[in-house]
């Protein structure tokens, strides 16, 4: 599976966990809160209904979009939302509705952000990103690292063809970089 297709189920798992957080946690009905998978959003009013939530996992919204959606309903378990939709029961009066706390989330989010160290430079970096910068990620690409590597003062003493074997990359990468250097 590629690392995009794992983001991606990451990100949807991430969202439910919040919006589940945001509506109290449990189904407003019976409590039932085991399985995230097993909890939906039940629309207090059909006719006021824009978007479904499970168009929301296949198509990424915007938080302030979905807070709008989050809005107009209320947190039930899967079992409890077939027998509303059924009539056998009812959305309690006091059912907990989306909590305004989590409408400024993003910002909550960034608070919590978690970072790493840039694997080219060791600044500090977002923890999701590779690098740091466009400038480390281009240094990333190179499997030598040429900077700390004196090719002047190396080939006085070794042909190109053993100096390549010793730091891992063919003679044509030294001929590339020689180049580069305009040292050729």
């Amino acid at each position: 599976m590629s690392k995009q297709s794992e983001k991606v189920k990451r990100w949807r798992k991430s969202c439910k966990a919040r919006i589940i957080e945001a509506m109290g946690g449990s189904c407003c009905v019976c409590g039932y809160n085991k399985c995230q998978a097993s909890l939906a959003m039940h629309h207090l009013d059909p006719k006021l209904k824009d978007f479904g939530f499970g168009k929301v996992m296949a198509n990424p919204q915007n938080w302030a979009s979905l807070i709008e959606e989050l809005r107009k309903c209320v947190l039930v378990c899967n079992n409890c939302h077939g027998e509303i939709h059924d009539g056998s029961a009812s959305v309690p009066l006091n059912a907990p509705r989306f909590n305004e706390t989590f409408s400024s989330y993003k910002d909550l989010e960034k608070v919590e952000e978690v970072l790493s160290p840039c694997p080219v430079c060791k600044k500090m970096k977002r923890a999701f990103l590779k690098n740091c910068s466009l400038d480390c990620a281009r240094r990333s690409k190179y499997k030598v690292d040429w900077d700390n590597i004196n090719l002047i003062e190396e080939l006085k003493t070794k042909s190109i063809v053993k100096l390549a074997e010793e730091i891992g990359c063919s003679d044509g990468a030294i001929h590339k970089r020689l180049r580069k250097l305009r040292l050729k």
